[in-house]
């Protein structure tokens, strides 16, 4: 029997132009072919496609370029045209002179990086209150311009809202002009002290190595194995694992097999993790809660990324002006760690020859 000819009507051929034009733009994205994938958000949001998603794809690429200023203009498109968003808390109106209260709800690593905002939020706000995770609290709690931290589902009265990822959009930051005051976490004098009871003080230059995080991106992360040629070519450098005891199964058969003791730490709280990187000479470390602490705290700090890393990195730098004393090690095509270890290994090599006291801070 003949099958009915099926003849597609001009609104579905309009879909499916609009689908295709969304789908590019995605992919280029993923990509990181930033020029394009704004022609093809640009094409996709003129045939019908939802606006704000248009616009948060620009955002993505305009940060990725650096442009923070286009990537704000595709904020106030968003937040004007009034979709409800669980992310969005901001609703656009003045802070001078209003209680503040921050709300944390992304990553620790968005908490961490976006809490050097607390003191330029304090000098236009009468009180600046911040709501996180039970466990960074102990941590905010040293941060300047913080009159008072809550845990979630405690509530305090305020007249203004932020998500914590709102704050450079606030401020209309730009890579110019991100806040420059560095360490602005701090590590107290107990803590450091509880620290240096289990890494004592050495002659020898000590690296914290991260080498596995969360389970929401595994792409980040990369087996120990791969790490390990770095980690044996350098006999004068004392290694210390800084993931949590669950991840270090692997680690103590390394440590046992080289004889190297128990260099791993069993931090309780991302406060006492802190405390840790504070008394490396260096962290290594894929994008993880470890990479932002030890730039917040102004501890050298290198960072292993995934080809198609986060917006935050921006394209080809090896720098970061999020954090001034922060390097970053790109893997060169999509997978590629070991690329990204042998530039690793090259740069150590050279940073060991140059390296200074613990007190100051290498050379980059």
């Amino acid at each position: 029997m003949t099958q009915p000819l099926l003849v597609k009507t001009g609104l579905e051929h309009h879909v499916d132009k609009r689908e295709a034009a969304l789908t590019r733009a995605e992919s280029q994205l993923a990509l990181r072919a930033v020029e394009h994938a704004l022609e093809a958000f640009d094409a996709a949001e003129q045939l019908g496609a939802d606006p704000d998603q248009c616009a948060g794809g620009r955002w993505f690429c305009h940060m990725l370029l650096g442009d923070f200023q286009s990537a704000w203009r595709e904020s106030d498109a968003i937040r004007q045209r009034g979709t409800p968003d669980p992310a969005r808390v901001w609703n656009g109106e003045p802070v001078h002179g209003r209680r503040v209260l921050i709300r944390s709800v992304h990553g620790f690593g968005d908490a961490v990086q976006f809490l050097r905002y607390a003191p330029l939020l304090r000098a236009m706000a009468t009180h600046v209150a911040v709501q996180v995770a039970p466990a960074l609290a102990e941590l905010a709690r040293g941060v300047a311009g913080i009159d008072q931290v809550l845990v979630w589902e405690e509530e305090t009265a305020f007249d203004r809202q932020l998500e914590i990822t709102e704050l450079p959009y606030l401020f209309r930051s730009t890579a110019d002009t991100l806040p420059s005051a560095f360490p602005y976490l701090q590590v107290s004098a107990s803590q450091r002290a509880a620290a240096r009871r289990v890494v004592p003080p050495s002659h020898r230059v000590r690296v914290g190595v991260v080498w596995t995080g969360g389970t929401w991106d595994s792409t980040r992360s990369l087996p120990l194995s791969v790490m390990e040629p770095i980690l044996l070519h350098f006999p004068q450098v004392e290694f210390w694992s800084l993931q949590q005891p669950a991840d270090n199964a692997d680690w103590f058969v390394l440590c046992e097999r080289m004889a190297w003791g128990n260099r791993a730490i069993d931090a309780a709280s991302i406060a006492e993790l802190a405390s840790y990187a504070a008394e490396m000479d260096l962290v290594l470390t894929i994008d993880s809660l470890a990479a932002h602490l030890a730039g917040a705290l102004a501890r050298p700090v290198w960072v292993l990324l995934k080809q198609e890393a986060d917006w935050r990195w921006m394209l080809d730098r090896s720098d970061s002006p999020w954090y001034p004393t922060m390097r970053l090690f790109r893997q060169p095509s999509a997978g590629d760690w070991a690329g990204a270890l042998e530039a690793v290994g090259t740069a150590l090599s050279r940073w060991l020859e140059d390296s200074r006291p613990r007190s100051t801070t290498p050379g980059l």
